[in-house]
Formats: structure tokens, C-alpha cells, sequence
């Protein structure tokens, strides 16, 4: 039942050492997960986890964001930029390893806990996994380009754009999900949201060649 949600950013870890074969971000991996089994256990011991879901857009939208999102990005990337030592450039490009270790551990405890039973919905297990993997691919993807234009004010902004619209979108479809709402739209936005970074990984792919 939960063979996709484990296993998908596992893959895309894979891909992207497959593809890059940039070795020596093994240990941006390894302090990825360790962090995240660090902050599950932390939840895990002193925080109640089963919350009831309130039938209103903000408050969902509210913990999502910010137990999901961008607490846990924004804080852990923060902290890596202040205790490495790399130049801004190869920070940025460890971004992708880093995100993806977190998450893989991260996304799938925040689905187990999620529910106050043994049924997990469809959404849970498979959709929830495709739209963090494509948060993390998104993200990965604009912050190597900052890390090639960090001259360019243009495109520093333009991506920081980018960065910050996907990682506030899967609080919205979360909470769009949590209060069945605009299902069609929600759909719809999840298609695109989901399409758009995986169109840009297989031009980049391509282009490589």
C-alpha cells in the first residue's frame, strides 16, 4: 500500500545520481536524512500529530504550509547555507539531494500520520508523493539556473518566483483536498504543477546528450 509513497523521491535520488553522477553529494544525502529522521523523532515524542481537520480553507492551508512546506525547506536549507562552506554556486546545486533526502524520509511520516486509522486515501499515497516530488524537482531545477546566473538580477528574481510559488502550492491543493473543494481545479492545477518541472528535466536530459 504505501510501496509509492516510499519508494517515489527514493527514484528520483537515483535518477539524479544516475544522470549527474555527481558523487560527491552523497553526503548532502546522508545530512538530509538524518535530519529528517531527527525532526520525525522530535514530532514523534513531544508533539500530538493527529489533528482534526477543520472544514475551512485557512487554517488547513496555514498548517500545511507551514508543517510541510516551508518551515521545513526554508529552515533546513537556511542552516545548510550557514554551516557549509562551498561557494553560493555549488550550494544551490545541492539543493535537489538535499531536498529529495529530507523529503523521502519527511513527506511519507507526515502520510502515516495523517490519518487516525488504517485507510489512507488515493490522494495520501499517490498523489501527495507526485506533488512534493515535483516540488523538489521545481526547485532543484531553479536553483541550478540561480546558481548560473547569480549575476543576473533577472533571472534571480524571476526564480526566486518560481521557488516560492512551489512551495506554497501544495499547501493550496492539500487544502483544497482536506475541504473537497474545486475538485475539478484542483485537478487540473495538479496536472500542470506536476507536468511542468518534469517537461523542464527532460530538456534538460535531452539537451545534455
Amino acid at each position: 500500500m504505501f510501496l509509492f509513497t516510499f519508494l517515489f523521491i527514493p527514484c528520483l535520488l537515483v535518477c539524479y545520481f544516475l544522470w549527474q553522477k555527481n558523487y560527491d553529494k552523497i553526503m548532502v544525502v546522508v545530512l538530509g536524512v538524518l535530519t529528517a529522521v531527527f525532526v520525525c523523532t522530535i514530532k514523534a515524542l513531544f508533539f500530538f500529530s493527529h489533528r482534526i481537520v477543520p472544514f475551512a480553507f485557512m487554517p488547513n492551508f496555514i498548517h500545511h504550509l507551514l508543517l510541510e512546506c516551508l518551515l521545513p525547506s526554508l529552515l533546513f536549507v537556511g542552516l545548510f547555507f550557514l554551516v557549509t562552506k562551498d561557494e553560493m554556486s555549488e550550494k544551490l546545486k545541492s539543493i535537489f539531494p538535499l531536498l529529495a533526502a529530507f523529503y523521502l524520509v519527511y513527506m511519507p511520516y507526515n502520510v502515516i500520520i495523517s490519518s487516525s486509522s488504517s485507510v489512507y486515501s488515493m490522494y495520501s499515497l499517490f498523489v501527495k508523493p507526485l506533488i512534493f516530488g515535483a516540488m523538489i524537482m521545481q526547485i532543484g531545477y531553479s536553483c541550478n539556473i540561480l546558481a548560473n546566473n547569480l549575476q543576473n538580477k533577472l533571472m534571480i528574481v524571476l526564480n526566486s518566483l518560481i521557488i516560492l510559488g512551489y512551495l506554497v502550492c501544495p499547501a493550496v491543493l492539500d487544502s483544497m483536498y482536506d475541504i473537497q473543494i474545486l475538485v475539478p481545479v484542483r485537478i487540473i492545477v495538479t496536472c500542470i504543477y506536476v507536468l511542468i518541472p518534469v517537461f523542464f528535466t527532460i530538456k534538460t536530459v535531452l539537451k545534455n546528450k
